[in-house]
């Protein structure tokens, strides 16, 4: 049984692509969790070595539902199965990855936490806004 589930931090912004595929529409969402080693106590001082980071896709409703909510720091728990890729490039190099197909995903934050998230985030977009306009006199 291929089955996973962890619990990490959102490191890259999810970005949603909407495939057609045959008469209708699929939403299909990528992102980067890292995930730390041992226990979900994250107080602890990590290094890169125990940081593992998982490129993760997700589909239709999971995809629209972690690209809406979700934030970069923001924690997560997700659920799906892992699926390994093996393909060739032109130099006939044989690769190797793994991606993990994401079919649950829940808030792993409080409220507070998120609200925290969200705020910053708006007062990021707010100042980089004001310096495009001041930049490119808008």
């Amino acid at each position: 049984m291929n089955n996973l589930t962890c619990c990490g931090r959102v490191v890259t912004i999810p970005r949603i692509k909407l495939i057609p595929l045959n008469d209708k529409t699929i939403s299909v969402c990528t992102f980067v969790i890292a995930l730390y080693e041992g226990l979900c106590d994250e107080s602890e001082e990590y290094d890169d070595t125990s940081i593992d980071y998982i490129e993760c896709i997700s589909f239709s409703e999971v995809a629209n539902f972690i690209c809406n909510h979700f934030l970069v720091g923001s924690k997560v728990i997700l659920s799906g199965k892992l699926k390994n890729y093996r393909f060739e490039d032109i130099n006939r190099t044989k690769h190797f990855t793994q991606v993990f197909l994401v079919n649950h995903a829940e808030y792993g934050d409080s409220s507070s936490v998120i609200k925290k998230l969200r705020d910053s985030d708006k007062s990021l977009e707010d100042s980089i806004d004001a310096n495009m306009k001041s930049t490119f006199d808008i």
